[in-house]
């Protein structure tokens, strides 16, 4: 593996998990559910494991389908709720099959960002390297803690929009009016949402794309 390569590193966790409640249901589904994505996705070149009980990381080659798997996720384990910490960065030792035992600024940041977010009530924070940026900053802060606050049933809305599905085919998918995904979209604003979330992968993918 080459040194100058960047990539993302995503951990994540639920939150208070000890105070969730089936416990060991949700942990199996976020087995289950990892798995899946595993096998779907060839951007994911380490891929997402377990690593301490409710906690999982992952490391991607791009981020272009990163927020669609973080609402997949978010959306799969309601109505327990999911702190994600995105890192970009280098990592010095070979890359692994699975997320484990591999080292690097990319693994030190995400850790950080992690262990960061769980000092506050902020469900979302992404690392990047070179000078503080606020205002990208507190975007993601804002999306963070406005989707933390979604119902199943707006989850499910915005995660069918990431997918790039017709307002039509979210109807019949949801088995809900037309009336109630446009209500949904117009009321938690879920455009500007997704539009939010495709400069966050924007930016991502340009600083992997940094010397």
């Amino acid at each position: 593996m080459r040194k100058n390569i960047k990539h993302t590193v995503i951990i994540g966790d639920i939150v208070a998990s000890k105070k969730v409640k089936n416990r060991k249901t949700v942990q199996a589904k976020l087995d289950e559910l990892l798995r899946k994505i595993n096998y779907r996705r060839k951007d994911i070149v380490s891929k997402y494991t377990i690593t301490l009980g409710d906690e999982f990381q992952a490391v991607y080659s791009d981020a272009n389908r990163l927020f669609e798997d973080v609402f997949r996720i978010r959306k799969e384990l309601y109505p327990a709720h999911v702190r994600i910490a995105v890192s970009v960065g280098r990592i010095t030792t070979t890359l692994k099959p699975k997320a484990l035992g591999m080292d690097g600024p990319a693994f030190y940041n995400a850790r950080e960002t992690i262990t960061s977010l769980k000092k506050t009530r902020k469900h979302l924070m992404i690392s990047l390297q070179g000078k503080e940026n606020k205002l990208f900053n507190t975007s993601v802060e804002l999306v963070g803690v406005n989707n933390s606050k979604w119902r199943l049933s707006r989850l499910k809305v915005f995660l069918s929009l990431l997918e790039g599905k017709s307002i039509e085919k979210i109807s019949g998918e949801l088995k809900i009016s037309e009336r109630a995904v446009y209500k949904s979209i117009d009321t938690g604003a879920l455009q500007t949402h997704k539009k939010l979330l495709e400069i966050f992968t924007s930016t991502i993918n340009k600083q992997m794309s940094l010397a």
